[in-house]
């Protein structure tokens, strides 16, 4: 008898741990402002016109040890830098997010411009019991780090052929994001475009590149 008590009592433990942990469940979550980022040449600290700048809010799964396996892209937006070298991030949301997957604090930004050295950003997921705390009635407000932040690109000063580097880094990100395809929905048509034409100029100089054989992209998307 005192087993059956004990063991009913660890159930209740076990049950009432888990309905105590909202981040089990589905969340819905924002970005409501606006991200302003302005890109200045490093030497010249001039604006940098027509840099592609990727903007993606990757979803990470849990896992005990830590980390956690890609889950899908949230949100995704392609943009160029204008006269100022300014982009407008467009705000978004609320977007319905399955509980037990991690949200990005921010945007991982993938940079390029030709002439320039590939930039990366990186990615920074807020952890579960951190994620819950934000939430406020099911719903997360994220606020960007990169909102109103100047970056600084910096002049490549190689040869082209040491060039092939920068550009395979940009090529292998988007390899992730659209598989190099140019679908109607896809969201990335200028950088993938923009592959096509390093390609081509590479292979004109006949220097041999990773890059790959893409079908270029006849239809742009007129704000992005």
């Amino acid at each position: 008898m005192q087993k059956i008590v004990l063991s009913i009592f660890f159930i209740w433990i076990v049950v009432s741990a888990f309905l105590s942990c909202d981040f089990l469940f589905s969340r819905e979550i924002s970005s409501p402002k606006e991200i302003t980022i302005t890109f200045l040449d490093k030497a010249t600290k001039e604006p940098v016109r027509n840099v592609i700048v990727i903007a993606n809010w990757s979803l990470l799964g849990t896992s005990f040890a830590g980390g956690g396996s890609p889950a899908g892209t949230l949100v995704l937006f392609e943009l160029i830098s204008d006269e100022n070298g300014v982009i407008k991030i467009p705000s978004w949301g609320p977007k319905k997010v399955d509980g037990g997957l991690r949200v990005p604090r921010d945007p991982q930004l993938f940079i390029f411009k030709r002439g320039y050295k590939y930039m990366d950003t990186g990615s920074s997921h807020i952890e579960l019991s951190e994620l819950s705390k934000l939430s406020k009635g099911g719903r997360v407000r994220l606020v960007s780090k990169w909102d109103g932040s100047v970056l600084e690109l910096e002049p490549f000063a190689g040869t082209d052929k040491e060039y092939v580097t920068e550009v395979e880094y940009l090529s292998s990100k988007l390899y992730y994001l659209s598989s190099y395809r140019c679908r109607k929905n896809n969201k990335t048509k200028r950088t993938l475009n923009l592959i096509y034409d390093m390609k081509e100029y590479f292979d004109s100089k006949n220097i041999k590149n990773p890059l790959p054989n893409i079908v270029k992209c006849k239809e742009l998307d007129n704000n992005k």
